[in-house]
Protein backbone atom coordinates (compact mmCIF):
# COMPACT_ATOMS: atom_id res chain seq x y z
CA UNK A 1 0.00 0.00 0.00
CA UNK A 2 1.48 3.40 -0.77
CA UNK A 3 0.76 6.31 0.91
CA UNK A 4 0.15 9.77 -0.24
CA UNK A 5 2.29 12.32 -0.90
CA UNK A 6 2.29 15.08 2.08
CA UNK A 7 1.82 18.10 -0.43
CA UNK A 8 -1.51 16.02 -2.16
CA UNK A 9 -2.78 15.36 1.79
CA UNK A 10 -2.29 19.29 2.36
CA UNK A 11 -4.20 19.99 -0.90
CA UNK A 12 -6.86 17.84 -0.19
CA UNK A 13 -7.26 19.40 3.42
CA UNK A 14 -7.75 22.49 1.69
CA UNK A 15 -9.86 22.07 -0.78
CA UNK A 16 -12.20 19.85 1.12
CA UNK A 17 -12.28 21.45 4.67
CA UNK A 18 -14.03 24.62 5.33
CA UNK A 19 -12.28 27.14 6.30
CA UNK A 20 -11.76 28.09 10.25
CA UNK A 21 -13.87 31.05 10.09
CA UNK A 22 -16.63 30.96 7.38
CA UNK A 23 -17.64 27.51 9.01
CA UNK A 24 -17.67 28.41 12.45
CA UNK A 25 -19.30 31.88 12.46
CA UNK A 26 -22.88 32.47 13.51
CA UNK A 27 -25.47 33.45 11.15
CA UNK A 28 -25.79 37.92 12.25
CA UNK A 29 -29.55 36.51 13.78
CA UNK A 30 -27.31 34.44 16.39
CA UNK A 31 -24.51 36.82 16.70
CA UNK A 32 -24.54 37.52 20.75
CA UNK A 33 -26.08 40.94 21.77
CA UNK A 34 -22.74 43.60 22.68
CA UNK A 35 -23.63 46.21 24.93
CA UNK A 36 -24.11 49.95 23.09
CA UNK A 37 -21.19 51.94 22.65
CA UNK A 38 -20.57 54.83 25.50
CA UNK A 39 -21.65 57.43 22.94
CA UNK A 40 -24.78 55.84 22.31
CA UNK A 41 -25.82 55.53 26.08
CA UNK A 42 -28.91 57.89 26.75
CA UNK A 43 -28.34 61.16 29.06
CA UNK A 44 -31.50 62.03 30.90
CA UNK A 45 -32.49 65.77 31.77
CA UNK A 46 -32.31 66.48 35.03
CA UNK A 47 -35.49 66.54 37.06
CA UNK A 48 -37.23 66.74 39.97
CA UNK A 49 -37.91 62.93 40.44
CA UNK A 50 -35.92 62.75 44.09
CA UNK A 51 -37.93 65.56 45.34
CA UNK A 52 -41.00 64.56 43.99
CA UNK A 53 -40.42 60.64 45.27
CA UNK A 54 -38.73 62.08 48.73
CA UNK A 55 -41.67 64.40 49.61
CA UNK A 56 -44.83 62.21 48.31
CA UNK A 57 -44.06 59.33 50.27
CA UNK A 58 -43.97 61.08 52.98
CA UNK A 59 -47.63 62.65 52.38
CA UNK A 60 -49.11 59.54 51.37
CA UNK A 61 -47.34 57.47 54.21
CA UNK A 62 -48.84 60.03 56.78
CA UNK A 63 -52.12 59.73 54.97
CA UNK A 64 -52.41 55.78 55.16
CA UNK A 65 -51.72 56.06 59.05
CA UNK A 66 -54.48 58.30 59.45
CA UNK A 67 -57.01 56.15 57.13
CA UNK A 68 -55.81 52.96 59.32
CA UNK A 69 -56.71 54.88 62.38
CA UNK A 70 -59.91 54.92 60.95
CA UNK A 71 -60.72 52.18 59.84
CA UNK A 72 -59.65 50.37 62.99
CA UNK A 73 -62.51 52.10 64.68
CA UNK A 74 -64.92 50.51 62.31
CA UNK A 75 -65.00 46.69 63.88
CA UNK A 76 -67.13 45.41 66.26
CA UNK A 77 -64.62 45.68 69.15
CA UNK A 78 -64.10 49.51 68.34
CA UNK A 79 -60.23 48.49 69.83
CA UNK A 80 -57.57 50.84 68.30
CA UNK A 81 -54.97 49.28 65.98
CA UNK A 82 -51.40 47.65 67.22
CA UNK A 83 -48.16 49.78 65.65
CA UNK A 84 -47.52 46.99 63.48
CA UNK A 85 -51.18 48.28 61.36
CA UNK A 86 -49.99 51.63 61.47
CA UNK A 87 -46.23 51.25 60.29
CA UNK A 88 -47.40 48.86 57.71
CA UNK A 89 -49.82 51.68 56.51
CA UNK A 90 -47.21 53.81 56.41
CA UNK A 91 -44.72 51.86 54.12
CA UNK A 92 -47.16 51.06 51.82
CA UNK A 93 -48.32 54.34 51.49
CA UNK A 94 -44.72 55.07 51.38
CA UNK A 95 -43.98 53.04 48.29
CA UNK A 96 -47.04 54.09 46.10
CA UNK A 97 -46.06 57.57 47.38
CA UNK A 98 -42.70 57.43 46.13
CA UNK A 99 -43.36 56.18 42.87
CA UNK A 100 -46.35 58.42 42.23
CA UNK A 101 -44.13 61.59 42.99
CA UNK A 102 -41.04 59.72 40.99
CA UNK A 103 -43.18 59.97 37.85
CA UNK A 104 -44.68 63.17 37.93
CA UNK A 105 -41.51 64.45 39.53
CA UNK A 106 -39.53 63.42 36.29
CA UNK A 107 -42.11 65.34 34.16
CA UNK A 108 -40.70 68.71 35.14
CA UNK A 109 -37.29 70.11 33.64
CA UNK A 110 -34.54 70.74 36.73
CA UNK A 111 -31.80 73.49 35.73
CA UNK A 112 -29.36 70.91 36.66
CA UNK A 113 -29.38 67.79 39.00
CA UNK A 114 -30.34 68.10 42.61
CA UNK A 115 -32.03 71.56 42.41
CA UNK A 116 -33.24 71.58 45.85
CA UNK A 117 -30.19 70.12 47.55
CA UNK A 118 -28.70 73.28 49.80
CA UNK A 119 -31.72 74.93 50.42
CA UNK A 120 -33.85 73.51 52.69
CA UNK A 121 -36.14 76.15 53.85
CA UNK A 122 -37.42 76.17 50.00
CA UNK A 123 -37.61 72.51 50.15
CA UNK A 124 -39.30 72.72 53.08
CA UNK A 125 -41.65 75.03 52.28
CA UNK A 126 -42.81 73.35 48.92
CA UNK A 127 -43.29 70.04 51.24
CA UNK A 128 -45.29 71.88 53.64
CA UNK A 129 -47.56 73.82 51.17
CA UNK A 130 -47.84 70.26 49.16
CA UNK A 131 -49.12 68.25 52.05
CA UNK A 132 -51.76 71.31 53.24
CA UNK A 133 -52.88 71.36 49.29
CA UNK A 134 -53.39 67.44 49.78
CA UNK A 135 -54.74 67.05 53.22
CA UNK A 136 -57.23 70.11 53.54
CA UNK A 137 -58.28 70.81 49.88
CA UNK A 138 -58.12 67.70 48.16
CA UNK A 139 -59.37 65.27 51.56
CA UNK A 140 -61.78 67.89 53.08
CA UNK A 141 -63.28 69.61 50.58
CA UNK A 142 -62.68 67.59 47.64
CA UNK A 143 -64.22 64.24 48.89
CA UNK A 144 -66.41 65.29 51.85
CA UNK A 145 -67.96 68.32 52.52
CA UNK A 146 -65.78 70.42 54.59
CA UNK A 147 -63.67 69.37 57.64
CA UNK A 148 -64.69 67.50 60.81
CA UNK A 149 -63.33 67.91 64.15
CA UNK A 150 -60.01 65.97 63.25
CA UNK A 151 -58.91 67.28 59.85
CA UNK A 152 -57.51 69.94 61.18
CA UNK A 153 -54.61 67.50 63.00
CA UNK A 154 -54.91 65.33 59.90
CA UNK A 155 -53.98 68.22 57.66
CA UNK A 156 -51.31 69.67 60.50
CA UNK A 157 -49.71 66.25 60.97
CA UNK A 158 -49.35 65.92 56.82
CA UNK A 159 -47.64 69.43 56.40
CA UNK A 160 -45.78 68.68 58.80
CA UNK A 161 -44.31 65.08 56.89
CA UNK A 162 -43.85 67.29 54.10
CA UNK A 163 -41.90 69.79 55.51
CA UNK A 164 -39.53 67.44 56.68
CA UNK A 165 -39.30 65.07 53.73
CA UNK A 166 -38.74 68.36 52.13
CA UNK A 167 -35.94 69.71 54.48
CA UNK A 168 -34.30 66.59 54.22
CA UNK A 169 -34.04 66.84 50.11
CA UNK A 170 -32.78 69.92 50.78
CA UNK A 171 -30.12 69.30 53.05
Amino acid sequence: MRIAHPMLLALVAAVCCASEGAAQRLPDRLQPIRPPAADSVRVYAPSYWVEGATISAAVLGATTVFAARGLCGLDETGSPCGFGTYAASAAIGGVVGAALGAIVGGMFDAPHARPLRGHPGRAALIGAVGGALWSVGFLCHGIEDGCGREEPIFGISVSLAGALAGWLVGR
